[in-house]
């Protein structure tokens, strides 16, 4: 079962682009026609709430509502293209229900754009659409389908994880990273109490951890909570620094994503580096069950053909 984000998406995606919805006396834009407008009136960089935005866009398609007034199809519309917004990285969360456009978001907006539909999106998002994976279900049987419905869930699942890791505060992110590091094997418990990450300026994390159940395998971490995509230059660094402690192994954390040129430098060093992009940090918070609690569960079931066949 997908959860609110990507029932939002599939409801979204059912609505044919160019098609005005009806709301009384209102006619509503479809989400296609709100993104470049959303997306221009969060170009002043400041951040601004959901609300700011549906009362620029009531006024921009001169929807005949005051603000008690606003349908709540204009608001389910621009909630659910901010959310894809925020999983192509063009708007990132101030706060909660907040949000302010990134350099990707004001790259958009130079190269003065006449539209933004929703295939412009899905070459810039990170993960794959829920709704993309939701519709290979149709004609298939339920237990493919079933399959299909829990992959589009776990990837917005995913995606709604990050946004939070990227909007924590600085004790918030340090104590997640502590986390995810201890689920891995590495550190203990103790180490909340003991300070092992250390902070270092521009808000990066700094350690050098053992492994907590032998003892022996000492791993150097550096973690970044930004939004610009770490270059080779940033990897090598990372090289030089690991190469004056004692250990072969390091492991780089980010919160955005890494550039090919970067994961080739990693590749080729003589140590062992290990790259955690955003993308695989939510990943492992979500297989470790962190930051996240069980809502439902299903049984699957099959027929015991042996059971039949059996003579009594």
């Amino acid at each position: 079962m997908m959860n609110g984000t990507g029932v939002l998406d599939s409801v979204l995606n059912t609505i044919p682009p160019r098609i005005i919805i009806r709301f009384r006396d209102m006619e509503i834009p479809d989400p296609e026609s709100v993104m470049l407008p959303l997306l221009q009136f969060m170009g002043d960089g400041k951040p601004h709430s959901a609300g700011d935005a549906e009362t620029y866009l009531a006024d921009y398609f001169r929807l005949p509502c005051t603000n008690a007034e606003k349908p709540v199809q204009l608001r389910t519309c621009v909630s659910g293209v901010t959310t894809r917004f925020k999983n192509a990285n063009l708007l990132e969360p101030v706060s909660r229900g907040v949000f302010r456009i990134t350099a990707r978001g004001l790259g958009i907006l130079q190269t003065a754009p006449a539209k933004l539909d929703f295939s412009d999106l899905r070459s810039l998002s990170s993960y794959a659409s829920p709704t993309t994976n939701a519709t290979k279900s149709c004609g298939q049987p339920p237990n493919k389908a079933l399959g299909h419905a829990y992959e589009a869930q776990s990837l917005a699942l995913r995606a709604e994880v990050l946004e939070y890791i990227r909007a924590s505060s600085p004790a918030n992110f340090e104590q997640i990273i502590l986390d995810v590091l201890i689920a891995l094997g590495y550190s203990s418990p103790r180490a909340h109490a003991e300070g092992l990450l250390t902070r270092q300026e521009h808000g990066v994390l700094e350690g050098l951890v053992k492994a907590h159940k032998l003892g022996h395998d000492a791993i150097y971490l550096n973690a970044l909570r930004e939004r610009a995509i770490v270059e080779k230059s940033q990897v090598k660094n990372f090289i030089r620094t690991l190469a004056t402690v004692a250990t072969r192994k390091g492991a780089l954390i980010t919160t955005s994503e890494f550039s090919p040129a970067a994961r080739q430098a990693a590749e080729a060093s003589e140590k062992r580096i290990l790259l955690i992009d955003g993308a695989e940090l939510a990943r492992l918070m979500v297989h470790h069950g962190i930051g996240v609690v069980e809502q439902q569960r299903y049984i699957v079931k099959r027929v015991d053909a042996a059971y039949f066949e059996t003579d009594v």
